[in-house]
């Protein structure tokens, strides 16, 4: 898959990636599988939560082999991250040997509220927002949401912060560093717009893709 390559390059680990646009059946799943599925409250939210789990038995399928039942896997997770946003949902796994957080987020570009900024937004990026044109800065917005969603899904010890403690470095360049201002852990991001054929067969027309990893101590990203 090119997203592989592409991700491969920029952050010099090996991953893999599996998108989904429709869910398996039923059948396909596990019985624990089944049971958790059973247990979400609404009819929107189980089919979500289907087509995430396609997407990442998918991903953990070996080949010729049985699809793997996913229903003790626990999320923040060493090696596998997965969202997903209309019919699409998006897994990705690290496969280096020594994976310690990984992180993933699908966004529809939408309409965000410039007051919204306050609740994610750290005053250092307000300030940077406010420089761009406002026909700009709802999609700006947006992707700040995504790559903070993909960080704070790469923070294994996420439970203790939300996502206005983590601060973008440059300002959405499409790749680089971003802070955990009270852990000070570093994580490198990657964001871009979906592509046409990533598109085909969803129900998005435009959206945004951004995936993190955390840096290790004394260490630099690789762009």
């Amino acid at each position: 898959m090119q997203l592989e390559i592409e991700l491969s390059s920029v952050f010099k680990v090996p991953l893999q990636v599996n998108i989904a646009v429709c869910s398996l059946s039923l059948e396909a799943f596990s019985e624990q599988e089944r049971l958790l599925c059973s247990s979400i409250p609404t009819q929107q939210q189980k089919d979500n939560w289907l087509l995430g789990r396609t997407a990442l038995k998918r991903l953990l399928a070996s080949k010729n082999q049985a699809l793997p039942d996913t229903s003790r896997l626990i999320f923040p997770n060493r090696e596998l991250s997965l969202s997903h946003k209309s019919n699409m949902a998006i897994a990705v796994r690290r496969i280096d040997n020594q994976p310690d957080g990984i992180g993933v987020d699908v966004e529809e570009i939408h309409h965000f509220k410039p007051e919204w900024a306050q609740f994610f937004l750290t005053p250092f990026e307000r300030n940077l927002l406010r420089e761009k044109p406002p026909n700009k800065q709802s999609e700006i917005l947006c992707a700040y949401w995504s790559v903070k969603e993909a960080v704070y899904k790469a923070d294994l010890g996420n439970k203790a912060f939300d996502l206005i403690d983590y601060e973008i470095n440059d300002f959405l360049s499409g790749i680089g560093i971003v802070t955990n201002l009270r852990s000070k852990r570093q994580f490198h991001y990657y964001c871009r717009n979906l592509q046409t054929q990533e598109l085909a067969d969803s129900k998005i027309n435009t959206g945004i893709l951004s995936f993190a990893i955390p840096l290790k101590n004394g260490e630099s990203a690789a762009y």
